[in-house]
């Protein structure tokens, strides 16, 4: 995880910003790396936190 102390995941059938809104510690903690991936039913998110 690098320099990232928590990760938190997240998935949207709305949108990728809709995905990374709704990973777990998102405005509570600073992240460090975001990344998103489409899939067949949505978009899956991951952020690393620092």
């Amino acid at each position: 995880m690098g320099s990232g102390r928590y990760e938190g995941v997240g998935f949207s059938t709305v949108s990728s910003d809709d995905a990374i809104r709704k990973c777990c510690y998102w405005g509570q903690k600073t992240p460090l790396g975001i990344g998103v991936a489409r899939g067949s039913n949505g978009w899956y998110a991951t952020v690393l936190y620092r």
